[in-house]
Formats: structure tokens, sequence, C-alpha cells
């Protein structure tokens, strides 16, 4: 029986590499981005490599994509995150890891 893994971030780098290899194990894929048309991708490419993925668009900084997410995933027994990214340039005088809200 195979499990359903969630990538959050899975349209690249890491999470990418994560959903080809979940996938290669037989288990059923979903890929998370924030844009669709960078999911669209990362599913045809992957797709074209043999791995069975599902795509989903949602940015898990906000609450209600999450919720939606989780209610269109169902049971979910393996999750992966990956998604993630720093602000833009701070000032001279804060570090670019202080730049990021604590809350």
């Amino acid at each position: 029986m195979s499990r359903t893994v969630l990538i959050t971030g899975g349209t690249s780098g890491i999470g990418r590499a994560a959903a080809a290899l979940f996938a290669a194990d037989g288990e059923r894929v979903l890929i998370t981005g924030r844009r669709p048309e960078g999911v669209e991708r990362a599913v045809a490419e992957l797709s074209a490599e043999g791995a069975a993925v599902e795509g989903l668009a949602s940015d898990a900084t906000d609450p209600r994509q999450v919720a939606e997410l989780a209610a269109a995933v169902g049971e979910l027994h393996v999750l992966v995150n990956c998604s993630g990214g720093l602000p833009g340039p701070a000032s001279a005088d804060l570090a670019p890891l202080d730049a990021v809200p604590s809350t």
C-alpha cells in the first residue's frame, strides 16, 4: 500500500529531487509551489522522467490556502517541507536572517 507524500516547495531543488525519489518508490506524491505555472512545469518534467506526481498551487504562508490544501490532500503519511525563502535585501545594519519575521 502506497503512502501519500506531500512536498511543499516541490517544484525545484531539494523538493523536486525528493518528489522524484518518493515517486520512484511507488508513493502517491503531491508537490506544491506558489505559482501554478511552476507547479505545472515541474509535474510535466517529473512525469516525462517517469515519476507519477500530482501538483497543487498553494502558498504555505497563507493559512487559508494551507487549510484548502489539507482538505484536498486527505490522509497524509509523509510531509516534506521544502518551501521557503528570504526577504529582499536588508538594510546595511541588519543581517538577512534578522529581517525574517519571527511570528
